[in-house]
């Protein structure tokens, strides 16, 4: 990567940054409030039509990409690889970052069809337990959206270089970002977060795989 490549890049990741700052300075005055309830209630809710099913499928993508995670990780130990390994790991950020540091900062609640639905056994497998420290989970900003954003994103490069045929490796990406697009508003439908909570983890989720991506093409080329 050359200076004006990295340029653009830290010029694109600082403005997604601002735009997450901004974004969350508008959520904690409030001025998000009212589009944020006029969005939940505008939607209906169903848990028997097919935009239910799929976003549900969505919302469980997390399992498949543990497992190809893992697959990588073991490939990639064995060949003694160690900088994808890190990166791999790195790749998860964007969830670290989210449910660890700023959920427990911001403490926005979730829409309360969320909590309804934990109460129901429909959020979590019914485990008491899990179900009492979910009923006192925030929202803001979505787990789901950053988390998908970086690790899906970052698994575009492994794709990219490590799959030889054209066509499976065009749609694979093609996937991928399938459902980093589809990740956010599916999230929105199911009732589960607010409009702000998925539009401030976009842009929070791009910045943080923009940074990943300057330091593998910097990395690449010394």
């Amino acid at each position: 990567m050359n200076r004006l490549q990295r340029r653009k890049y830290l010029f694109l990741m600082s403005f997604l940054f601002a735009a997450f700052i901004l974004t969350t300075i508008l959520v904690i005055n409030g001025s998000f409030l009212q589009l944020d309830h006029y969005i939940d209630q505008m939607l209906p809710y169903s848990t028997n039509n097919g935009l239910y099913y799929a976003s549900r499928f969505i919302a469980n993508l997390y399992f498949p990409l543990l497992i190809a995670v893992a697959v990588l990780l073991w490939n990639f130990i064995r060949k003694k690889q160690k900088f994808e390994v890190l990166m791999l790991l790195v790749s998860f950020s964007g969830l670290v970052v989210v449910e660890l540091l700023l959920k427990p900062i911001f403490h926005i609640p979730c829409p309360s069809t969320y909590y309804a639905n934990v109460i129901a056994g429909q959020e979590l497998f019914k485990i008491p337990l899990l179900q009492q420290a979910a009923l006192y989970e925030t929202c803001y900003p979505s787990g789901h959206t950053a988390f998908y954003v970086v690790s899906f994103g970052y698994l575009i490069f492994p794709a990219y270089i490590f799959i030889k045929r054209t066509w499976l490796k065009r749609i694979i990406i093609i996937l991928l970002a399938l459902v980093i697009l589809l990740v956010g508003p599916s999230r929105v439908y199911l009732h589960v977060h607010w409009l702000s909570d998925v539009v401030a983890s976009y842009f929070l989720g791009f910045a943080i795989l923009i940074l990943l991506i300057v330091l593998r093409k910097n990395y690449i080329k010394s």
